[in-house]
Parts: C-alpha cells; sequence; structure tokens
C-alpha cells in the first residue's frame, strides 16, 4: 500500500494538472454557437496544416506560399505536430465513416501532451531516485509551470508542447540509458527505445538542433565528473554509443525513406546535425577508452585539460 501511494497522488494531480489547463477556457474554445475557437494566431497555421495532412497522410504541407510570404520555397516549419493532429482526425473519421475536422482535435492536443509529460516526469523521476520522488518533481511542475502552462492550455494548439514532452523525454531516457549501462542491463533495443523521443525532436521543432549543444555540454559534464571521481566511463561511453547512435539510424532512415520530414535550418544543414549526432555517438567511448588510470592529480588535469580543449572547439565553430 505504502509502495502505490506515490501512484495514487500523482494520478490525483494528474487530474488537477488536467483541470486547470481546461476548466476556464473550454467555453470559450468550445463555444456554445458549436463553434471550435482555437486560441492564438499560430494555432489556425497548425490546424491548416494538420488538415492537408488528415486528407494526405503521412504527408507534410511543404508547399505553402502564405507560411513563406513574401519569400518563396520549402516552407520548414509544420512537422510532426502536425501530423500527429492530422492522423488522429483521420482515424477517428475511418471509425465514423466520414472526415472529421481537424479543430477539436488540435484544441486538445496540448492538454493531451502536457498529460503525457506529466506522467513521464513522474516515471522518469522515479526510475533515477524513487516514486516519492517523482511525485515532488510532479508537484513542482504543477505549481511552477512557468510557460509550459501557456503551451499546454486547451485551444492554445503550438508545437512547443511537443517540443517539452520530447526534451523531458530526451533527458530522461540519456539518464536511464546510462544507468543500464552501469546496471550491466544495457542493450541496443532498449538504446533506441530510450533515444526515440531525441530522434523526434528534430522533426517536430525547427530549432531543435539548439539541443545537440545542450546534451553535449550535459554528456562533457557526466565524462569529466565521472573522471574526477574516478569512476569506469566506459559505461558511460557505451550508453552514448547506443543512444545516440540510435539516433544516427533514425536520421539516415528519414533522410532516405522520408525526407520532406526533414526540417533543415538551411541548405544542408540536415548534415551538420547528422555529424553532431555521430560525434557524440563515438567521442565519449573513445574518451573513456583514452583515459590513462592514475592519481587524483592526474585524473584533474586530464579533465581540466578536456573542459579547456571543449571551450576552445565552441568558441572557433561559433565565432
Amino acid at each position: 500500500m505504502h509502495r502505490h501511494l506515490p501512484i495514487g497522488i500523482v494520478l490525483i494531480l494528474l487530474g488537477v494538472f488536467v483541470a486547470a489547463r481546461t476548466w476556464e477556457v473550454r467555453p470559450v474554445v468550445f463555444h456554445e454557437s458549436g463553434q471550435v475557437r482555437l486560441l492564438g494566431v499560430d494555432s489556425w497555421f497548425h490546424a491548416r496544416h494538420a488538415e492537408y495532412s488528415r486528407d494526405h497522410f503521412p504527408q507534410l504541407l511543404r508547399s505553402d506560399p502564405g507560411a513563406r510570404y513574401p519569400g518563396h520555397g520549402r516552407q520548414q516549419v509544420s512537422g510532426l505536430f502536425n501530423l500527429a493532429i492530422g492522423g488522429a482526425a483521420r482515424l477517428a473519421g475511418i471509425a465514423r465513416g466520414r472526415t472529421l475536422p481537424v479543430d477539436p482535435f488540435a484544441a486538445w492536443a496540448p492538454v493531451f501532451l502536457a498529460a503525457l509529460a506529466f506522467l513521464a516526469l513522474f516515471l522518469i523521476a522515479a526510475r533515477v531516485a524513487d516514486p516519492w520522488t517523482g511525485l515532488g518533481a510532479c508537484l513542482v511542475f504543477l505549481l511552477f509551470p512557468a510557460t509550459a502552462l501557456e503551451r499546454s492550455l486547451l485551444g492554445f494548439a503550438d508545437q512547443h508542447v511537443l517540443e517539452f514532452l520530447l526534451a523531458l523525454g530526451t533527458a530522461g531516457g540519456l539518464a536511464i540509458a546510462v544507468l543500464r549501462e552501469y546496471e550491466g542491463r544495457g542493450s541496443w533495443a532498449a538504446g533506441l527505445g530510450l533515444a526515440l523521443p531525441f530522434a523526434l525532436l528534430f522533426y517536430s521543432w525547427l530549432g531543435a538542433p539548439i539541443y545537440i549543444a545542450v546534451v553535449a555540454v550535459t554528456v562533457l559534464g557526466m565524462m569529466v565528473t565521472g573522471l574526477i571521481a574516478g569512476d569506469d566511463l566506459r559505461p558511460a561511453g557505451l550508453a552514448c554509443l547506443r543512444f545516440f547512435g540510435a539516433v544516427v539510424v533514425v536520421q539516415l532512415f528519414v533522410l532516405l525513406l522520408l525526407p520532406e520530414w526533414v526540417m533543415a535550418l538551411g541548405r544542408h544543414t540536415e548534415w551538420w546535425v547528422l555529424g553532431g549526432l555521430t560525434t557524440l555517438a563515438v567521442a565519449p567511448l573513445g574518451y573513456a577508452r583514452l583515459m590513462p588510470a592514475g592519481g587524483n592529480r592526474h585524473r584533474i588535469l586530464w579533465a581540466t585539460a578536456t573542459v579547456a580543449v571543449f571551450g576552445v572547439v565552441c568558441w572557433l565553430f561559433f565565432t
């Protein structure tokens, strides 16, 4: 009973979480006239693109003069958020035997995805620490949602709610992948499953390549602190190989078979992304194998040199 108590409390908090995002705005979004009135400007853009994906699933609307005006060419901002809404409307329409409008699905999408993020936060924290820690994390998210509250409101159909769900999955997936390696339970199949949120992030938000830098700093911190502590870095390096290697495989699959899913910031940006991910897959294990055994002073010197080299590389790349 005591073991399952945090789960019961989290489910109650989830109900409060959903109510806070739907109670006040529901009469506004689902108007008494029968219309669905989405909130904000971007919501209508996503609904229009979701409508295209509903009718042409699994295609995305890339030729959109309205999104590119006054420029021309391929629009890049439509991603899996629109495809998921369109796919849900299409699937429900098949079940009902008629074409359904996408607006209700777009309205509920942010609430549904935010609820998934809430549950994912509990599961990740419970796995990394314990269920009570997961409960505490959910309580903090409920009380201090910051901009996530706006992004997850009923009717505010914007892709950033999917972004923070997948970003949370990325952080949790990498942490769990490392834990599994140190527990001796790592595998390529588990690496692929844990890496899927990070892999899908690149097809959900145009700015997703920014996360490569964030993840790289995280991996650097993990390797350097492990080196200073005298830990065996090889399990962490192998976890990175499995995790980021799986993302590379997904990237290659999409480039070859689903090229219209690619959200490129510029010409050939996807290849820079692939190069960065490959480096994240290979470099940590190579680093772990190169680190010599030695006293505490040697480890600190190597850690300092690692941070210095990383800083110089970043300075040269970004300037």
